[in-house]
């Protein structure tokens, strides 16, 4: 399965966590009714956290924007990030 990210940014939500935004494309040959994806932020080291991502309708070839917040994790870590990678928990 293939799913894109793309625009990913972050910033400061209207509290002290991070909020994540961008665009995941659906690259794959199937439609998901509904897709629950795992934004996972590491820094050089480790794992920092993460925030769910939920797309209703999403189809094949098609690109859906997102903005999730990270809880627990202050934005003034932002710097911090190293790299993100994109999972998806469950699809129907």
């Amino acid at each position: 399965m293939v799913f894109t990210l793309y625009n990913v940014k972050f910033k400061k939500g209207s509290e002290d966590w991070i909020i994540a935004s961008g665009e995941i494309h659906n690259e794959t040959s199937r439609d998901y009714k509904d897709a629950i994806f795992r934004l996972v932020l590491f820094d050089k080291s480790q794992t920092m956290g993460f925030g769910l991502i939920k797309l209703f309708n999403f189809n094949r070839g098609t690109t859906r924007y997102f903005e999730i917040v990270i809880d627990g994790i202050s934005h003034i870590r932002i710097p911090q990030i190293a790299r993100y990678e994109l999972v998806l928990e469950a699809g129907h």
